[in-house]
């Protein structure tokens, strides 16, 4: 869960995740409204795989001006699941 700062709508925006994958694909994953200022992003079975140092930003795009605003660049680190 994200939450973005404080009288921003997640509902007045697309933002979606991208992320660099080891096997050198890009997911891109859309934000899910959670209301307000709060939204998520949901993955599937088979989304993410597991490795270090995977590459990802963060878009978003005011849907009223269609003005983009992207994140710095930034790594995550995705581990086996545990079972």
């Amino acid at each position: 869960m994200f939450v973005l700062h404080e009288q921003l709508l997640v509902s007045d925006y697309t933002i979606t995740l991208h992320l660099k994958r080891p096997d050198g694909t890009v997911l891109v994953k859309a934000a899910t409204d959670l209301g307000g200022s709060k939204g998520q992003f949901q993955f599937a079975a088979g989304d993410l795989q597991a490795g270090l140092q995977q590459l990802a930003e963060v878009q978003s795009v005011n849907i009223a001006t269609s003005r983009p605003q992207t994140s710095t660049k930034f790594f995550i680190d995705v581990e086996e699941e545990l079972a």
